[in-house]
């Protein structure tokens, strides 16, 4: 019976996402954008303004190059308006999709409805942030293919670089979760400590559209953030002797609060951009 209400509850979920009135939505307008502006001009100008090989790879992720590229498509096909649409079907049905693999499927897209910014925020209007999570979910619990989800969802969205390199990291040493642990914490550190000067050359549009202290937050971020991780840590320690992808999952759940904990005292923006991650990856306790 569980089963049979997850699937009640998702197909009610793509109904109400898909009906919403999205005009007057938090970014709407940024997308409506989005999907005009992209064309054939945006990649020659991508390819043209890159210095050296080195600005070209930054520049994948800090222009978000298949973001563009999925914009560009469904721009063949549809209006501004229909593309987010699309977009945003596509990604609660890619979280649906994941979340159908795990043992309390039910549990999962619960916590995707009632996590306030899971489904009310990247799963609504934030976009690019719920496909790239999406993606990642899914490339992670159904396809078994988490390094690949890391990467697109960071081509899609910048932030989501981050989760990359935690994923990376893991793969080197996944069976030592101490050494491992240490590992993250002085690579988010240096992260912070040298973000400042990474933004500032490789950021792109961002470096002129933000600054460094953007969207500092409150010590109370921190530590929620931090009472985040608890479940996570308590995953990784249990499943020392059996590594699955959801200790991958936690693993990186992890790396990326570290993170965020390290960009409230050197990169503020850092915190700020990449919060969102920590509550919403507890989608991946039901597996």
């Amino acid at each position: 019976w569980d089963h049979v209400v997850f699937w009640v509850i998702s197909f009610v979920l793509l109904i109400q996402v898909g009906t919403i009135n999205r005009s007057g939505m938090l970014d709407y307008e940024n997308y409506i954008n989005y999907f005009r502006e992209t064309d054939l001009n945006w990649f020659i100008n991508f390819f043209s303004s890159q210095k050296n090989n080195l600005s070209l790879l930054f520049g994948f992720f800090t222009e978000e190059f298949l973001w563009r590229i999925w914009a560009l498509t469904l721009g063949l096909f549809f209006s501004e308006e229909q593309s987010v649409l699309v977009t945003v079907l596509l990604l609660n049905f890619l979280i649906i999709l994941a979340l159908s693999k795990t043992s309390r499927p039910l549990f999962g897209i619960l916590l995707w409805i009632l996590i306030p910014p899971a489904l009310a925020t990247i799963g609504t209007f934030q976009i690019r942030q719920g496909f790239s999570f999406a993606i990642l979910l899914y490339m992670t619990l159904s396809l078994r293919r988490p390094i690949l989800g890391c990467f697109i969802a960071a081509t899609i969205h910048t932030t989501f670089a981050v989760i990359l390199v935690y994923s990376l990291i893991f793969k080197v040493f996944k069976n030592q979760s101490i050494r491992l642990l240490i590992i993250y914490l002085l690579v988010s550190l240096l992260l912070t400590i040298i973000g400042n000067q990474l933004f500032h050359d490789y950021g792109g549009r961002r470096a002129e559209q933000y600054s460094i202290q953007e969207g500092a937050a409150s010590i109370n971020y921190v530590i929620g953030s931090l009472i985040c991780s608890v479940s996570s840590f308590i995953y990784l320690i249990q499943s020392k002797k059996k590594l699955t992808l959801i200790t991958e999952l936690a693993a990186v759940h992890i790396g990326c609060i570290f993170f965020i904990v390290f960009s409230w005292f050197f990169l503020p923006i850092g915190t700020s951009r990449n919060g969102y991650f920590a509550p919403v990856s507890y989608t991946h306790l039901p597996a």
